[in-house]
């Protein structure tokens, strides 16, 4: 009986769906950067879906996000979208950023997410990445 109950408790927390967030660390580009690309790429072979992205800015909050194929999407295995803002501010040409995202999926899958941020020059020079944990 303790054998059929452990072997049901495991069947189900591997279909039960977690959530978690992947963040970079605070990243700086240097004067000259105008704006962020935040890539995710799902190596599991589960799906996962992006519930929110955002570009946080050490002084000002959130950024407002020019491009996003992310948010609100399932990620198959294998597969890949990114998300953007365009720094207009002045104040966020001279501050650090972090790209965060929140996922959804089986837990196994959730693993297996892996993510970048980019810090960009006016010609599409990287000037910084990080990796998102």
């Amino acid at each position: 009986m303790r054998t059929t109950c452990l072997a049901a408790a495991i069947a189900l927390a591997a279909t039960t769906a977690s959530a978690t967030t992947l963040a970079s660390s605070p990243l700086y580009g240097g004067t000259s950067q105008h704006y962020a690309v935040c890539y995710l790429f799902n190596a599991s072979k589960g799906l996962v879906t992006v519930t929110s992205s955002s570009i946080v800015i050490e002084s000002n909050g959130n950024d407002t996000l020019n491009s996003d194929s992310c948010t609100g999407n399932t990620l198959r295995p294998h597969h890949s979208c990114a998300f953007g803002a365009t720094f207009s501010d002045p104040v966020d040409q001279i501050a650090t950023h972090v790209c965060q995202v929140t996922l959804t999926g089986l837990s196994g899958a959730l693993k297996g997410m892996r993510g970048t941020i980019d810090l960009r020059d006016t010609s599409a020079k990287i000037l910084s990445s990080a990796p998102m944990n």
